[in-house]
């Protein structure tokens, strides 16, 4: 009776643990709720009446392989993704089985064994669920913390059994209830995650966003002052004209000179610190520049990108990146030192960023890799934002320099437009 109790219950775990896999794979399904019910319930029963009435290993496959093969086919209707899935989960499985019956039991076909090594298979088929899942997803710094803290859950899990097993601290009912009681706590933790990590993500995304309206707001801002002053030298042009016609006519160069000088500073927004014509840097750039500007003493830029070069989210991430730790940096010291440069050419955009930096930090001098830089790093926020920066410039086969010298912290990014999505 325990054995077909704990034979429920893995069964149970392991099938949600496929389904679970499948999602990994191929994405959510599109299926009800009721059609997916159906085909993981017909699973587990036919699974555990084959097992319990033959206890044979062919015949578990094949009914593995059934099943794992209808739980594919809610996510896909292509026969090769379907094998491909059905195959690798069939695999994980099969190992995870060897993997916690062999060191303990010398199994022949048609032998019933105890189902407290079925406990220890759960786990280690979650255990392959995490490292897969992070392999083929690629997640956040945040993620990933939470998911390698969940996949000591399981660790730990199968350490204790294990340890039970060999001490003879309890007997086989005992092991049995403490593995069932870690299973239950296992599969409550994993079908809370994602919960967790969908808020986390929902999280993000709204804070990107609000960012964003931030930032375009920024720049309509600046937009409209500009327009204003546009309007008003419209406005009075006719007046203008007579003033400087005035002056050509009494040949006075100098005061032509200096009143359309005055006409071109009349027209300058202070606001507007990058006018490259491209809409999604300049207000990147000059959303940042302004925080800079209100924050350092120093600020200098100089952008000359062309109005129709295609956008790239990466490339605004990372501008966003680099400014931020510049800016943070710069704003700890005395000098309050910023300079930007970027230009575009020949399909390569080069960027050249220089903040001032607190000489007490223990950075490498004369870099030209980051490496020696993140280790060297005390400053959390900086290892961070250069990860981050290199990541990006990594996945557009672009390149970084970075050189510390003379109080001045430099970063160097060179990046190809056809790269760009």
């Amino acid at each position: 009776m325990l054995d077909f109790s704990l034979c429920a219950i893995t069964n149970l775990f392991r099938i949600y643990l496929i389904y679970r896999f499948a999602e990994i794979f191929l994405g959510k399904s599109e299926k009800s709720k009721l059609t997916i019910f159906s085909v993981c319930a017909s699973y587990y029963v036919a699974n555990i009446a084959l097992y319990w009435t033959f206890h044979t290993a062919w015949i578990n496959l094949t009914c593995n392989l059934i099943g794992v093969s209808a739980i594919a086919f809610l996510f896909t209707k292509s026969i090769k993704t379907n094998l491909f899935v059905t195959l690798s989960v069939t695999l994980i499985n099969i190992g995870c089985d060897i993997l916690a019956t062999l060191p303990y039991v010398n199994y022949e076909d048609g032998q019933s064994i105890s189902q407290v090594y079925e406990i220890l298979t759960d786990f280690y088929i979650l255990i392959c669920l995490f490292l897969i899942g992070k392999i083929i997803t690629t997640h956040r710094n945040a993620e990933r913390f939470f998911m390698m803290s969940l996949a000591c859950v399981p660790v730990c899990s199968i350490a204790l059994i294990m340890f039970l097993v060999y001490s003879n601290l309890c007997t086989g009912t005992g092991i049995a209830a403490v593995g069932i009681g870690l299973l239950i706590i296992n599969f409550f933790m994993f079908y809370l995650y994602n919960p967790l990590l969908h808020n986390m993500s929902k999280q993000f995304e709204t804070e990107l966003l609000e960012q964003k309206v931030q930032i375009y707001s920024n720049q309509l801002s600046v937009i409209m002052q500009s327009e204003e002053r546009t309007k008003a030298l419209r406005h009075d042009m006719k007046h203008h004209i007579n003033e400087l016609m005035i002056l050509a006519n009494e040949n006075n160069s100098a005061e032509i000179r200096q009143y359309l000088e005055k006409m071109q500073d009349f027209l300058k927004n202070p606001e507007e610190i990058v006018s490259s014509g491209n809409l999604e840097i300049d207000s990147v750039l000059n959303y940042m520049l302004q925080r800079a500007k209100e924050e350092l003493n120093t600020v200098n830029a100089k952008v000359l990108l062309p109005e129709n070069m295609k956008h790239s989210f990466d490339l605004n991430v990372l501008l966003g990146n680099l400014l931020e730790n510049a800016i943070e940096a710069a704003r700890q010291t005395d000098k309050k030192y910023l300079s930007v440069d970027i230009s575009l050419k020949k399909g390569i955009i080069f960027i050249k960023v220089d903040n001032s930096y607190l000489p007490e930090e223990n950075l490498p001098q004369n870099q030209s890799t980051i490496q020696p830089i993140l280790a060297a790093s005390s400053r959390k926020h900086l290892g961070l934002g250069l990860k981050n920066i290199k990541r990006i410039i990594d996945a557009h086969d672009g390149s970084m320099e970075i050189i510390k010298n003379d109080g001045i912290f430099s970063v160097k990014a060179m990046l190809y437009t056809a790269k760009m999505k």
